[in-house]
């Protein structure tokens, strides 16, 4: 049995047999699930999560080790952002931790809409070390070991860390503990 389906924008007949379309169907199916098992275990890491870097950590874990995970349209445009929001690493003015990790969440709050989008930035995310040839730690750095290595200044990083961790959370309706 052949199925047709006319698209009027194209002016194209694309012929589809039965088994396209089962397969089709499946596919979709399939994606559904994926995404919504997603949600569901980030939703448990962040509940299970302490508000401090052991917590970020294990976020970070769960996002890296997704297989089914692929990059968003707007990952590369995210990446650019935090790091251009991480290049303050070390800044003598801002040593009470208001500062960069903080901006950080509050562009997660902003601009990620999906679980799916949380975990490709935390996936795929690169630092991008050098600034007019200043390096600013180590090379391949991922999100956490940058996140903490804005922290290192610090006197106290409490604070930005929960509202990363609460920012990450709200997309998936978690509560971190």
């Amino acid at each position: 049995m052949d199925i047709y389906i006319k698209k009027y924008i194209m002016k194209k007949i694309v012929r589809l047999t039965e088994s396209d379309l089962v397969r089709l169907v499946k596919r979709v199916i399939s994606e559904q699930n994926d995404s919504a098992s997603l949600s569901k275990g980030l939703k448990m890491v962040v509940n299970n999560a302490s508000l401090d870097l052991n917590g970020l950590k294990t976020i970070c874990n769960f996002c890296k080790g997704r297989a089914d995970l692929k990059q968003q349209t707007n990952t590369g445009q995210l990446i650019t952002k935090v790091n251009k929001l991480l290049s303050g690493i070390e800044n003598p003015v801002n040593l009470m931790g208001g500062g960069s990790v903080s901006n950080v969440a509050e562009l997660i709050n902003k601009e990620v809409k999906t679980p799916e989008e949380v975990c490709a930035l935390i996936k795929f995310y690169y630092n991008q070390k050098s600034l007019v040839g200043l390096s600013f730690g180590g090379d391949d750095e991922d999100f956490y070991e940058a996140i903490s290595d804005d922290l290192t200044t610090k006197v106290n990083t409490t604070e930005p860390l929960r509202r990363l961790i609460t920012s990450i959370g709200s997309k998936v309706g978690a509560q971190p503990k």
